[in-house]
């Protein structure tokens, strides 16, 4: 593993808020590096993300990423919460919602295996890499079509999914 200061940068690219590392063989770790600003999704942040994603789905040696943000920030971005009731006290009060109250609010799934709630940022990417590694370690092939497949499920009724 690279020390936490090496940043594996893509070659011919800088980026101005995202850090790029080589964490493990086969993982790479994409953290949003932009705290004065906490990490702001402006026009420069979704152009350097595709310009980073892009490249890095051409990498073949990249089996794995994970993403993360700075943990200094209170203000972190969330990308995947849909509970909208919640989604707007939290959005419009920038509340810091901890772990007990994710877990009921049902954010965080006590009943799911692989979901669990890491007590600082360093568990949480150790328990990251370690998923990350138990995905690189299968076939790219399979985990593509995985994720085909998952993707289209989400929009699309279970008969169609099923093609």
């Amino acid at each position: 593993m690279l020390a936490e200061t090496e940043e594996w940068c893509l070659p011919g690219h800088s980026f101005e808020m995202l850090r790029v590392m080589l964490e493990q063989d086969r993982i790479l770790h994409v953290e949003l590096h932009h705290p004065e600003k906490r990490n702001a999704m402006n026009m420069t942040f979704w152009r350097e993300m595709v310009e980073c994603f892009q490249d890095i789905g051409q990498d073949l040696s990249c089996h794995a990423i994970v993403i993360s943000v700075p943990e200094a920030s209170d203000h972190s971005s969330a990308w995947h919460l849909r509970r909208r009731s919640l989604i707007n006290k939290l959005a419009f009060t920038t509340h810091k919602i901890m772990a007990p109250e994710a877990q009921s609010s049902s954010l965080v799934s006590p009943s799911l295996a692989r979901s669990r709630v890491f007590a600082d940022k360093e568990t949480l990417l150790q328990g990251a890499l370690e998923v990350a590694t138990a995905i690189a370690a299968r076939s790219p092939v399979a985990v593509q079509g995985t994720k085909v497949n998952l993707l289209c499920s989400q929009d699309h009724p279970v008969p169609k999914s099923l093609c």
